[in-house]
């Protein structure tokens, strides 16, 4: 059984509040896996919930590329799926540099924030000697980076 308490159990109490569930049942989603809340306290977006019995969310895309790294335009992005009520941005940069990217959209979004975190590592690797000499160091390595810079919520790929 998890242990909610401090400013866990306020987060809880804004989701149950804004989804109209008990919290009970909020939290007992979430301790059986049917619901997840996308939360890093580095970070500490506006509180959302994901799963069984809560409302749809949007989730807007964002991100630069190899042929166009222009940070303004991605914020302006998450400018305007904030005005127009996106519950999450997604950052799938892979172009310029993406850890300063990062963290810059982290900061300018109040919503909790995702990203794929194999898409860097595997430009990295590709720039060091080739994707397919990636090991399991390399990916756990991404994931630790992008969890201390405060993204919310991940995108694995496995298989």
């Amino acid at each position: 059984m998890m242990v909610f308490r401090g400013s866990y159990m306020d987060l809880l109490g804004e989701i149950s509040k804004n989804e109209g569930i008990e919290e009970t049942v909020l939290r007992r989603r979430i301790e059986s896996g049917r619901i997840v809340v996308p939360y890093n306290p580095v970070h500490s977006p506006r509180p959302c919930g994901v799963g069984e019995g809560l409302s749809v969310k949007i989730n807007v895309n964002v991100g630069t590329s190899r042929d166009r790294v222009e940070v303004s335009e991605e914020l302006e992005k998450v400018d305007i799926a904030l005005r127009y009520g996106a519950d999450a941005i997604m950052d799938l940069s892979t172009g310029g540099d993406i850890d300063a990217i990062r963290r810059t959209i982290i900061k300018a979004s109040p919503m909790p924030v995702g990203t794929v975190p194999i898409y860097q590592t595997g430009l990295r690797m590709a720039r060091k000697s080739a994707v397919v000499d990636m090991d399991e160091d390399d990916m756990f390595n991404g994931f630790v980076q992008h969890a201390r810079d405060g993204v919310d919520f991940m995108t694995v790929h496995c298989g």
